[in-house]
């Protein structure tokens, strides 16, 4: 996973596209070069501390990261919200207060991947107690909706900085016969599939 990382620095760069995102500082960008030109020479260690990142296994609800000393890049859609809540408590804490974090979350039915037959909205048929039975812990869908995480972001005063999202398409969305906690949000809101929130911490509340 490194190694397809890093060579995607590679290709965005060849594209021009890299500087659209941060700023390339040469020395930096002269590093990743060298680690996959001799890439099989390298430990993961040695890789990562060349690269200047810290790998952690660890809840992430309690994490032994100082206060305010990092930024922060994660997908949340496969975590449930009783979990994310304390993890977004403890992220707004170790975040440098200069820092950002970085969200893109994907609602939509990610068994609609692989399974032709069924759109993107599928999941959202099911009551939350046939829900348990379906899903599993390979691969966990929480089922919350842009709406519910942007309610979440408000009441832990997280500021979404700038936000993005892609409409999804409400014909398929109506062709779903909705579970009763899906029917009193606006369905512009269900249909949204997915999103980037951007936080910038010195904006806080």
């Amino acid at each position: 996973m490194i190694k397809i990382t890093l060579n995607k620095f590679i290709e965005c760069n060849e594209l021009g596209k890299l500087k659209d995102y941060i700023k390339i500082i040469s020395e930096r960008f002269q590093i990743i070069e060298t680690i996959l030109d001799n890439f099989e020479d390298y430990s993961l260690d040695q890789i990562l501390k060349s690269l200047k990142l810290k790998y952690l296994i660890e809840d992430a609800r309690n994490l032994t990261l100082k206060s305010n000393s990092i930024n922060s890049n994660n997908t949340f859609d496969y975590i449930y919200p009783d979990i994310l809540i304390p993890i977004l408590k403890d992220f707004k804490r170790v975040i440098r207060k200069d820092g950002v974090m970085s969200r893109f979350i994907d609602v939509s039915d990610h068994f609609a991947h692989f399974v032709k037959s069924i759109n993107i909205y599928n999941f959202l048929k099911f009551s939350d107690t046939k829900w348990k039975w379906i899903d599993n812990f390979i691969q966990p869908q929480s089922r919350i909706i842009i709406y519910d995480y942007k309610t979440i972001y408000s009441d832990l005063k997280i500021p979404i900085s700038k936000e993005s999202y892609r409409k999804g398409n409400i014909k398929e969305l109506e062709s779903i016969s909705l579970a009763k906690s899906y029917l009193e949000k606006p369905l512009e809101e269900i249909a949204k599939s997915h999103c980037h929130f951007i936080s910038n911490i010195s904006e806080q509340c």
